[in-house]
C-alpha cells in the first residue's frame, strides 16, 4: 500500500470549523485506500485531547507529535495575587474605555489587517519539527509528501532534494487572490502604494514556493485557472474537499419552515468578521422590519468583537456548538462574504441539510450551482435583502431551492465520489 506523509498545521478533530471539517472528511475516507501519516505540533492542552480521539477513531493512521505545550510554572501564591489583582484593574480601565476601542473596532479595514498578516508564511517552522519530518522520512519511507495551509508552505525547503519525493502542496486559500478582493473593498486610499507592495510581495512569494512542488491541489477550477496563470505550468489540479456522509439530512415538506437567519464562522478569519459587519450594519435591520428573523451567529467571536453589535436586539452570538445540523434547522444561512479564495465548507454542508443559502458572489466562488435554482447569489446589499425577504414569503420555493441544493451536492462532493477523484490524480502523479 503506497504512504502519504501528510504536515498540516490543524488537527482535524474535533470538528469545530470548516478547515478542520475539510480535512476530516477527506482522510477519513482515504484512510480506507491509502496508509496516512500525519505530524501534528500540539500547541496547547487541547491538542493531546484532540489527537486521543483521533487516534481512536482513525487506528489505521500513523500520527506522530511535536510537543509545543508551554509548561505550566507554580508561582508563589503572593504573585499569583499580585497579577490576578494587575488583571482586574486592566480589565476595569478597558471597561472605562470601551467608547474608544469601539471606535478602533469600527475603522477595521480589511485591506490592512490583510496585509498586517499576509506574508506571515514565510516565517520558518521550529527545528524540531523539521528534524522529525526527516526522521519519520527514514523511518516510514512514504511515496508522497503532502504539505497544506499556507502557513506550511515553506515547508518545501525542509524537504533534501535529493529524496527524490512526489511532493503535493494543498492550496485552502490563495493569498494573493484574498489580497486582490480585500483591495477592492478598502477604504484608505492613502495607502494604494503600500497595498500594491505588499501585494506584489505576496504574489511573488508564494509563486516562487509553488513553483518547488511536483504538484498543487485546489478546491476548485477558478484558483486551478488563477494559479495555472501564475505560474504557467500543468501540474495542477482540481480536487475539492468532500463533505461527510453523515450531514446530509432530510426534512419533510410539510415539516419546512423558516424561522430565523444564521451565521457560521469565527471572528478569527478576518473575510468572516469583515463579511459579517457589513451584513449587520448595512442589511440585517431591513430584513428584519420585513421579516422579523433573529441572526443567530456560531462560532467563536471575542467579547470585544460581541460588544460591538450590542445594540442590536435581534442578534446572538451563540459561540461553539456541538450539533450544527441542529441549529441550522428552520434557517436560511447568510454568507456576506466580500474577501477570499478556495470553497466555503459552511455553504456546501448547509446544502447537504436542507439549509437555504444567499450569498455573495465571492461566497459561492468556485462552486458550479445556478443562481435561483440551488442558491441565492447576492450582487449586493439590496440584492441580499430582496433575495431573502422572498425565501421567507415563498417557503414553498425555499424548500425547492433547499432540495435542489442537496441533490446537487450528493452528486458532486460526497467522500466516495471526491476521494475516488483523489486517489486517481495520486496514481497519475506516482506513474509519472
Amino acid at each position: 500500500m503506497k504512504k502519504i506523509l501528510i504536515l498540516t498545521p490543524i488537527i482535524p478533530y474535533p470538528l469545530s470549523e470548516g478547515g478542520i471539517v475539510s480535512q476530516y472528511a477527506f482522510a477519513d475516507y482515504l484512510r480506507k485506500k491509502i496508509k496516512l501519516i500525519f505530524l501534528f505540533i500540539l500547541r496547547r492542552e487541547s491538542h493531546l485531547k484532540a489527537v486521543e480521539e483521533l487516534s481512536k477513531l482513525w487506528p489505521d493512521v500513523d500520527i506522530y507529535t511535536i510537543n509545543c505545550i508551554p509548561q505550566k510554572i507554580n508561582k508563589p501564591r503572593f504573585l499569583k495575587i499580585y497579577h490576578k489583582t494587575k488583571y482586574l484593574i486592566y480589565k476595569f480601565v478597558d471597561v472605562l474605555s470601551n467608547k474608544s476601542n469601539t471606535s478602533i473596532n469600527k475603522n477595521f479595514n480589511i485591506a490592512n489587517e490583510d496585509i498586517l498578516n499576509c506574508v506571515n508564511f514565510t516565517e520558518p517552522l521550529n527545528k524540531e519539527y523539521v528534524e522529525k519530518i526527516n526522521e519519520i522520512f527514514e523511518n516510514e519511507k512514504p511515496d508522497i509528501i503532502q504539505i497544506e495551509h499556507i502557513g506550511f508552505l515553506n515547508l518545501i525547503f525542509a524537504i533534501n532534494k535529493g529524496k527524490k519525493i512526489l511532493t503535493i502542496f494543498v492550496n485552502h486559500e490563495i493569498f494573493f487572490a484574498r489580497l486582490e478582493n480585500s483591495g477592492k473593498i478598502k477604504n484608505d486610499h492613502q495607502s494604494e502604494e503600500y497595498f500594491q507592495y505588499i501585494y506584489n510581495l505576496t504574489k511573488n512569494i508564494e509563486k516562487t514556493m509553488l513553483k518547488e512542488y511536483s504538484a498543487i491541489f485546489t478546491f476548485s477550477d477558478i484558483d486551478k485557472q488563477k494559479l495555472q496563470n501564475l505560474l504557467q505550468k500543468e501540474n495542477i489540479y482540481t480536487s475539492p474537499f468532500p463533505v461527510l456522509d453523515e450531514a446530509f439530512t432530510s426534512i419533510k415538506k410539510e415539516e419546512f419552515t423558516i424561522e430565523k437567519l444564521i451565521f457560521v464562522g469565527s471572528d478569527v478569519h478576518t473575510p468572516n468578521y469583515d463579511g459579517l459587519k457589513w451584513f449587520i450594519e448595512e442589511i440585517f435591520e431591513k430584513i428584519y422590519q420585513k421579516t422579523q428573523l433573529n441572526l443567530e451567529v456560531i462560532g467563536k467571536w471575542t467579547e470585544e468583537n460581541q460588544k460591538q453589535f450590542e445594540n442590536y436586539k435581534h442578534i446572538k452570538f451563540l459561540g461553539f456548538v456541538e450539533d450544527l445540523n441542529k441549529h441550522s434547522r428552520n434557517s436560511i444561512l447568510v454568507v456576506p462574504i466580500r474577501v477570499g479564495s478556495g470553497i466555503r465548507t459552511k455553504i456546501l454542508y448547509s446544502m447537504a441539510q436542507l439549509t437555504p443559502v444567499v450569498t455573495t458572489e465571492v461566497g459561492i466562488e468556485g462552486i458550479q450551482v445556478e443562481d435561483n435554482k440551488e442558491v441565492m447569489i447576492a450582487k449586493d446589499k439590496n440584492e441580499f435583502i430582496n433575495k431573502i425577504n422572498y425565501l421567507f414569503l415563498n417557503q414553498e420555493a425555499a424548500y425547492q431551492l433547499a432540495q435542489n441544493a442537496q441533490k446537487f451536492v450528493k452528486t458532486n462532493y460526497t467522500q466516495e465520489v471526491l476521494g475516488n477523484l483523489r486517489m486517481k490524480i495520486y496514481e497519475k502523479l506516482l506513474t509519472k
